[in-house]
């Protein structure tokens, strides 16, 4: 079984309580993830973007960065139709001093995308296709289609979170995993909500590598602690 990594989201609130240290136990999560994804979109202050990969470094020198600039349809804070205007906004952040290592771009606008997915190449930075589905987990012959679109990129990293609706709706997310995760560096498989909690480390098992934490408070329905998930994964020996 191989490794698993988890992803400790940063948001401006983490950032803020790491600087106050009004959470110990906060330090100690950042330490335990693989992978530290800044959530661009939620720090306001867009002069600060291009210091925000070197600020969360020095947090956690041997984690790697994923940057994010989620849109709205995604859950993020970025309007879907700025979805365009966002291509400035990834050339500074990827020509900063210290530069993320993975990139976060929409499976469904991988074509328009093709400049920044060129520029990363260039600059050796990585890509995961996400794809998020706030209504239900797809049907698997869907799921098939989004991986299979993505193949065509030569991408490293692929990933899905979808909103489980009831109890056993995940099953087509741990098929994926067992089926298409490999030829991928990094693949994540799991479903929002609290019926699709148990997703984010059961995909693990399933043949996915990449599952998302919380640092504090959590920024998706369902997501789990990190000190959590970092427990469960050592009792499971997937370290």
């Amino acid at each position: 079984m191989q490794k698993a990594h988890i992803v400790g989201v940063i948001t401006p609130q983490v950032l803020e309580n790491i600087h106050a240290q009004s959470d110990p136990l906060l330090s100690h999560e950042i330490a335990a993830c693989s992978f530290l994804e800044i959530r661009y979109d939620l720090f306001p202050d867009r002069k600060m973007w291009t210091s925000l990969a070197r600020t969360v470094q020095a947090l956690q020198p041997k984690a790697k960065i994923i940057a994010t600039l989620r849109l709205a349809c995604d859950g993020g804070r970025i309007p879907d139709q700025q979805a365009a205007a966002r291509w400035g906004d990834w050339k500074r952040i990827l020509k900063a001093k210290v530069a993320p290592h993975w990139i976060d771009v929409e499976q469904s606008l991988l074509v328009e995308n093709k400049p920044l997915l060129t520029l990363a190449k260039n600059l050796g930075v990585k890509v995961i296709a996400s794809c998020h589905d706030f209504q239900k987990v797809p049907h698997l012959t869907e799921l098939l289609e989004a991986v299979g679109n993505v193949r065509q990129y030569n991408v490293g990293g692929f990933k899905v979170a979808a909103m489980s609706m009831q109890a056993g709706d995940c099953k087509a997310l741990y098929q994926l995993a067992r089926e298409q995760s490999k030829g991928f560096t990094l693949f994540s498989a799991f479903a929002m909500g609290e019926s699709g909690k148990r997703s984010r480390l059961h995909s693990f098992t399933c043949g996915a590598n990449l599952s998302y934490g919380a640092l504090g408070k959590g920024v998706a329905p369902g997501q789990i602690p990190v000190a959590i998930m970092n427990l469960w994964k050592h009792k499971k020996g997937l370290v």
